[in-house]
């Protein structure tokens, strides 16, 4: 288990490589302010997994960058099999993606819902693809079928007001319905 303590409501900890890490809340850090290289090993992942398992949403994410604010928004994410995250498109921004570990489905859609492309990714010794690019206000949305860690980057700032979820996906709370989409996604695939 790696080390951590608890400072001002943030949780800090230092992996094996003495990068200081502090979490914002029950599923992102951020690197200390302190840090001039930021770097990522095995224990870092296998820490992200453990925040991951004791979060609501079983998932966390690693942001490299320091503040929402930077240019280069860039994270190393942890999202366990079976996560869906529901079509959405982000304004004025790309967004690519690479699995560390993992395997996961890459759905895109036209802007009233009807799939344009499906892509299995899966690490680079796997034989699928392990990169992908967004472009930017592309309807897109992952089933992840294995529990996967991927790196993904995209420009900033943050604006949450950027991303748009599509009105014509199911909500990512509403089981059945995600089942069933789930189902239809499995179906095109043939």
């Amino acid at each position: 288990m790696v080390p951590y303590f608890h400072l001002v409501k943030i949780i800090c900890f230092e992996d094996n490589n003495t990068m200081k890490w502090k979490q914002i809340n029950e599923e992102v850090l951020f690197p200390s302010r302190d840090q001039h290289v930021v770097a990522v090993s095995k224990s870092t992942i296998d820490y992200i997994k453990e925040i991951a398992s004791g979060n609501s949403r079983h998932r966390s994410r690693l942001c490299c960058h320091k503040t929402t604010e930077d240019g280069v928004q860039e994270m190393v994410i942890f999202h366990p099999k079976g996560t869906y995250v529901p079509a959405h498109k982000h304004h004025n921004r790309e967004e690519s993606i690479h699995i560390i570990e993992g395997e996961l489905d890459l759905i895109t859609f036209n802007d009233v819902g009807s799939i344009k492309s499906i892509l299995r990714m899966s690490e680079y010794l796997s034989g699928f693809e392990f990169y992908s690019r967004i472009p930017a206000s592309i309807y897109h949305a992952q089933v992840f079928v294995r529990d996967t860690i991927f790196h993904e980057v995209s420009k900033g700032p943050f604006v949450k007001q950027d991303n748009v979820t599509a009105s014509w996906a199911p909500v990512a709370s509403s089981v059945m319905n995600v089942e069933e989409y789930a189902s239809l996604i499995d179906v095109n695939k043939k």
